[in-house]
């Protein structure tokens, strides 16, 4: 059996790489390192009111990520019917 090693160089292109193109199923929200104020969100929330009604579900969990590690589950959020996981992820605070 011959093994190929992927082609990394493809990464660049994978649509996780376009803002606003991550799985169409999921949202993003990027807050200060405060968690107190909302910096950006993806473009499949209706509108920044929108994507603010959900913080105060998992808000709670925020503050005790660590810098650096991977993304960790913060809860469940409930979206236009639909159950979502809520993970996050500390950079740079």
């Amino acid at each position: 059996m011959n093994e190929t090693s992927p082609n990394l160089e493809s990464c660049a292109s994978e649509p996780i790489r376009v803002p606003g193109a991550i799985q169409p199923h999921g949202r993003m929200l990027v807050l200060a390192a405060d968690a107190d104020d909302l910096v950006a969100f993806s473009a499949n929330w209706r509108d920044a009111d929108e994507a603010r009604s959900q913080l105060g579900a998992f808000a709670g969990s925020l503050p005790a990520l660590v810098d650096g590690d991977s993304p960790a589950a913060v809860g469940h959020a409930t979206l236009d019917g639909l159950q979502h996981d809520v993970s996050a992820h500390r950079q740079g605070a």
